[in-house]
């Protein structure tokens, strides 16, 4: 397990070049993408999905027809946004939307609003249970297996890939975690993990520092914009992005909330028992987490038990996904997918002329 510091401007042409030649095909020449990804609908279309009794979960979602290249092993990318975002965090606007890129290379993606985001249902917590382990429990044994039926399996998908932001990553490491150490019967097919925005540890400047007093009474809590914007965005957008930052401002779960900023490890505890392959991204300029090579390097060592490459997006904020180097980051996310869902679909093949 290594760190590798991914330069924006040669990262780019490289996953660029990857998945043109490898996921479109070799009639597809690099300088045909920006032309390609113009001509992409700029559209994720709503759902609503109601997994159990009780439970409802809406998102959004670009299905776009089948790609040759992938027939036969095609991710179905599920993305957890982070506190006090929902779904739309992954289709902001025309420049940093996952969309285009999906429609254009042929891969479905699904972004979620989590728990107690939007019009999904708030997570209902066990005694002795933490918000964080409720959503990853419900998340495995009745959201996933949903979606899987209700998307992956008509979009011609061989397996899921999680990639969750900030919280959205915490979740998505105990999600695994339980996917592996599970003795019940799996209700979807999980062949990666993708986590951005969270490190081995929180960045040097808050060591001694107190969480902010947080409401005790309440179901949500909203961040300050301008706080939002200084631990977020850390001066790395345009300054004309404010507004729309300020739309995608949500009410967060104050349990939620609480964990976080309690600096709740209990998903660094799970990553030992992930099994699926990992790729974890953080931003060089992350107000919240140490992206140092040292930290990188401990946060590679969390799991034991399966290969996790790691790297640094630069010129980046916490929310890279929503920056300039958005674009980049979801590239190599996709990247991450296809080559997760082609070791899977090969090994499951493998499996079959075994018997």
């Amino acid at each position: 397990m290594s760190t590798t510091r991914h330069e924006g401007r040669g990262f780019v042409p490289f996953v660029s070049e990857l998945l043109v030649s490898h996921v479109l095909g070799a009639n597809i020449r690099l300088v045909d993408l920006p032309l390609l990804i113009t001509k992409a609908s700029f559209e994720m279309k709503s759902f609503s999905v109601t997994p159990s009794e009780g439970l409802v979960i809406t998102g959004l979602a670009s299905i776009p027809p089948p790609s040759p290249i992938l027939s036969s092993h095609r991710p179905l990318v599920v993305f957890l946004h982070g506190g006090s975002y929902a779904s739309d965090y992954y289709d902001s606007d025309p420049e940093r939307s996952i969309e285009p890129l999906s429609t254009t290379l042929g891969i479905p993606v699904i972004s979620l609003n989590r728990q107690g985001y939007k019009d999904s249902t708030l997570p209902v917590i066990s005694e002795g249970q933490t918000s964080l382990r409720e959503q990853s429990k419900n998340l495995h044994t009745s959201i996933l297996p949903a979606i899987w039926e209700d998307f992956g399996k008509p979009a011609g998908a061989s397996s899921i890939v999680l990639a969750g932001h900030s919280i959205g990553g915490m979740i998505g490491v105990m999600v695994a975690a339980l996917y592996a150490t599970s003795s019940s019967p799996r209700g979807y097919p999980l062949s990666g993990l993708c986590t951005t925005g969270i490190t081995d540890r929180a960045n040097p400047r808050w060591n001694g520092v107190e969480p902010p007093p947080l409401p005790q009474t309440g179901k949500h809590f909203n961040w300050p914009d301008e706080v939002r914007d200084a631990m977020m965005l850390n001066g790395q957008v345009s300054a004309d992005f404010a507004t729309t930052h300020s739309k995608l401002n949500n009410p967060a779960p104050v349990d939620e909330v609480i964990e976080a900023t309690s600096r709740i490890n209990e998903w660094r505890v799970c990553a030992k028992d992930v099994e699926v392959p990992v790729l974890g991204l953080a931003a060089e300029h992350d107000a919240l987490w140490d992206t140092s090579k040292a930290a990188m390097d401990d946060f590679a060592r969390l799991f034991e038990k399966t290969t996790a490459e790691i790297g640094i997006v630069t010129n980046a904020p916490h929310c890279l996904e929503i920056s300039y180097q958005a674009r980049p980051a979801f590239l190599k996310v996709l990247g991450h997918a296809v080559q997760c869902a082609r070791a899977h679909g090969m090994e499951k093949e493998s499996e079959k002329e075994m018997k």
